[in-house]
């Protein structure tokens, strides 16, 4: 089987949401947006995970603590900036990335 893994952006700080937390720690019903996000993966039977993290990036951390890899986007520049921190976990790997 080919070795698939994911790349999770979630660096953002969710202006727009009027509110202080990142935007993809705002819950949905009983979990967070990044929970689905990375409970769908896992139901795809993808457990190699990365997220991009950024604006007060401990909150997704906790979130997300054993079920995830993580990388620092310190500046918030953009989705392919977002996508290119994590370079560096991704370039000896073969396969497929989403």
């Amino acid at each position: 089987m080919t070795d698939v893994r994911a790349v999770v952006l979630a660096a953002g700080k969710g202006t727009r949401m009027n509110s202080d937390e990142p935007k993809c720690a705002h819950y949905i019903i009983d979990k967070t947006m990044i929970e689905y996000v990375i409970d769908s993966l896992n139901g795809a039977k993808i457990q190699d995970i990365i997220t991009v993290v950024g604006y007060r990036r401990e909150v997704i951390e906790e979130l997300l603590k054993g079920r995830s890899k993580f990388v620092y986007q310190e500046e918030q520049l953009g989705t392919a900036h977002a996508v290119l921190m994590a370079e560096e976990l991704l370039k000896d790997k073969k396969g497929i990335t989403l």
